[in-house]
């Protein structure tokens, strides 16, 4: 697969883009991970100013870790309408729907390095 729509405004994507043309919604692409190997890979992620408190200054944690697949789960938010002399419910439609994954990365120990992770400020 290279191509998909942009989940945001529906304008075409190439999958290898960072962002959308169109609307300019992010992109990230984990096409490259297997979840069902159990192969570890290399994930680099800016941590949120408000966690590291760092003077403002980047900070981004690297490390190896193996991902996983641990719950894919979809709800949906019912509402009725009433209607009639009675008010009774005469229709149901649904008002939200969610989709929530639950990606675990669990850190393994390089075989070259005595460090589970690596902090790096910039």
């Amino acid at each position: 697969m290279s191509k998909t729509n942009c989940r945001n405004c529906g304008g075409p994507l190439d999958i290898a883009d960072s962002k959308c043309p169109f609307c300019g919604t992010k992109n990230i692409n984990l096409t490259d991970i297997d979840l069902a190997s159990g192969e570890a890979a290399n994930f680099i992620f800016r941590l949120p100013n408000n966690i590291t408190g760092v003077n403002g200054q980047a900070v981004y944690l690297t490390m190896l870790a193996v991902p996983t697949l641990d719950s894919l789960e979809m709800t949906s938010e019912p509402c009725d309408i009433y209607g009639g002399w009675n008010q009774a419910p005469i229709a149901r439609y649904t008002s939200s729907m969610n989709l929530n994954c639950t990606l675990n990365l669990r850190a393994v120990q390089p075989s070259q390095s005595e460090e589970i992770c690596n902090l790096t400020i910039k």
